[in-house]
């Protein structure tokens, strides 16, 4: 699919959700890899978050997975719940490391070179998307690192 939208000229933009029950560490470990594969130009992370009121908070709290009950935390950057397969803090670590290996300046400048079309303009457009989420980070981490 990815290759088809390439082929159309357009740019592709995944969002990817860390912390499903089925994620394991490996899982995790490998995703900036997977996604490079994939030929993903722009990613963008978030990390699993049960928000109030819905089925997956009633049913995570009922199995007494929720860490904190303070709502200024249900950001998705931050970990409020309890993972099945790691720890909160690894969970935290490995969403961490995701934008940190994809928004390196050499993974950059890889997606820029593979991005479609061969206008200055339309690697102008990923160029600066991708580094308006490595100095501009939604997570304070993100921050951290400009």
């Amino acid at each position: 699919a990815i290759a088809n939208i390439h082929r159309h000229g357009m740019s592709v933009n995944g969002t990817f959700l860390l912390g499903l029950d089925s994620d394991t560490e490996q899982d995790l470990v490998l995703l900036p890899q997977r996604i490079r594969a994939l030929g993903v130009d722009i990613a963008i992370y978030f990390i699993l978050t049960p928000t109030p009121g819905t089925d997956l908070h009633k049913r995570m709290k009922e199995q007494g997975r929720i860490l904190t009950e303070d709502w200024g935390r249900y950001t998705q950057a931050e970990v409020v719940f309890r993972p099945q397969n790691v720890s909160p803090e690894r969970l935290l670590e490995l969403y961490h490391e995701a934008w940190r290996e994809t928004y390196r300046i050499k993974s950059i400048f890889a997606r820029v070179m593979r991005a479609p079309g061969k206008s200055f303009l339309s690697k102008l457009a990923v160029i600066v998307m991708n580094l308006g989420f490595k100095f501009m980070g939604r997570d304070k981490y993100a921050e951290e690192e400009a």
